[in-house]
């Protein structure tokens, strides 16, 4: 959030803001990594419901049924235990003609 207001700020105040914002964030990451914390990245991938919470479903022609097509909010595991599910919006088939109509 940091990072977003500062790219909003005039151009030469928010220039080392930015910098500086950006490296304790860089630094961070690598602190939780080394912890053993994993983001769940589940865009494209095979729908699991161990790893991912589905919030909707969306028909599409470019996705293969049961893939996420969009992650809404990311997930997080510690080692091998779940934190928090990856949040996510589910593919399926696109409804037929309807046979009632004719």
């Amino acid at each position: 959030m940091a990072l977003s207001a500062a790219s909003g700020a005039p151009e030469g105040a928010s220039k080392s803001l930015q910098t500086g914002v950006s490296m304790i964030a860089q630094q961070l990451r690598a602190a939780l990594l080394e912890a053993g914390l994993e983001e769940i990245d589940a865009t494209g991938k095979a729908f699991d419901p161990n790893f991912h919470e589905a919030v909707s479903q969306v028909e599409s022609t470019d996705v293969p049924e049961g893939h996420v097509v969009q992650q809404l909010r990311k997930g997080f595991k510690l080692r091998d235990r779940l934190l928090r599910p990856a949040t996510v919006i589910v593919a399926r088939k696109p409804a037929g003609p309807d046979v009632s109509e004719a």
